[in-house]
């Protein structure tokens, strides 16, 4: 059986439970697939940012694998499949190193999408670890995505940008920085209107949780449900901003994964053969401080205001002094 009425109660004690009967949907899929009622075991559920998600064993004979399952929007859910499909025929699969996990389903009249549970812990644990570990973590994130940008796949089209949006609400919260923010979005949006030198595959969402390192075996790509054809810049300015707020939310500053952040900037280079434009990488990084001051502060509403003042500082270093390691920065 999917579960029991007892074990219900567990299934969602690390996060909220899904929306709607979960049971009555993974019960109809499962039928769908052709197994029985013990040949599929859920061991976790919960919803996060508006998604469902859950963990699961499947039996087959004497084979047993864990599988990954995500409801989500449907427009969501089929860029996904779409995606790992694509890739995984690409050659992102093992016994490559560089690999995203292997779609196994996709039900469209329930938004879901079955995947592996691919092996491996996120980059990210690595990083705010810190030390040989880290720099190590942030090179194989480097490597991951120059291979994916490597690849001549069709992708879609970006969703838009909300930059204006985000500057009014957080000017709205924080009125003292109200001129700073207005100038980065000013910069910013000047900066990213030019035509890109290159549109290349990216993950849309490109940070340390979003990779799994497994030994020295296999690295995989998770979460693509953002993947489209953007700026080469920008997939490795969303990782350089996010590992920098992720060590200060951490660790109370930008200094202790600044070894990290070099050594994927430096290989990533190493890698794609050419260097980052500083001023379009800078204004993808101010973008992403922004946004994600935003989440805090107005979608989440967490009052952390004191991240706004480093945050912004960051973003400023980044898109007008061209410091993408932000170098210097407390």
């Amino acid at each position: 059986m999917l579960a029991t009425g007892s074990r219900r109660e567990a299934l969602f004690a690390k996060g909220r439970p899904p929306k709607g009967n979960l049971i009555a949907v993974l019960t109809r899929v499962q039928e769908s697939r052709g197994y029985g009622a013990s040949d599929w075991r859920l061991i976790s559920a919960r919803r996060h940012m508006g998604r469902s998600l859950f963990d699961m064993e499947e039996r087959s004979g004497r084979e047993v694998r864990r599988i990954v399952g995500k409801i989500c929007r449907h427009e969501k859910a089929r860029v996904l499949y779409q995606a790992l499909s694509g890739l995984w025929r690409a050659g992102l699969k093992p016994p490559e190193m560089y690999t995203v996990t292997k779609a196994i389903a996709f039900f469209p009249e329930q938004n879901l999408i079955l995947q592996e549970k691919a092996p491996g812990k996120p980059a990210l644990e690595a990083i705010l670890a810190g030390g040989e570990v880290a720099e190590s973590a942030a090179a194989a994130c480097a490597s991951w995505l120059a291979r994916l940008q490597s690849i001549r796949i069709p992708a879609p089209a970006p969703a838009g940008i909300a930059m204006s949006q985000w500057s009014k609400a957080l000017q709205a919260i924080l009125a003292d920085e109200s001129p700073r923010i207005s100038r980065l979005e000013r910069h910013v949006e000047e900066t990213l209107s030019l035509e890109p030198v290159a549109k290349v595959p990216s993950h849309g969402d490109f940070h340390g949780m979003n990779i799994l390192i497994h030994a020295d075996r296999r690295v995989t790509g998770i979460d693509l449900d953002k993947f489209s054809e953007r700026d080469v810049e920008a997939d490795p300015a969303y990782f350089l901003a996010e590992t920098g707020a992720q060590g200060f939310l951490k660790q109370g500053c930008f200094e202790g994964t600044r070894a990290s952040r070099s050594a994927f900037l430096k290989t990533y280079e190493a890698e794609r053969g050419e260097r980052l434009d500083r001023a379009r990488t800078g204004a993808w990084m101010a973008f992403t401080f922004l946004q994600h001051l935003h989440f805090e502060l107005a979608l989440l509403k967490t009052g952390h205001r004191e991240y706004a003042a480093p945050w912004i500082a960051a973003a400023e270093s980044a898109v007008f002094d061209g410091n993408l390691e932000l170098e210097g920065l407390k």
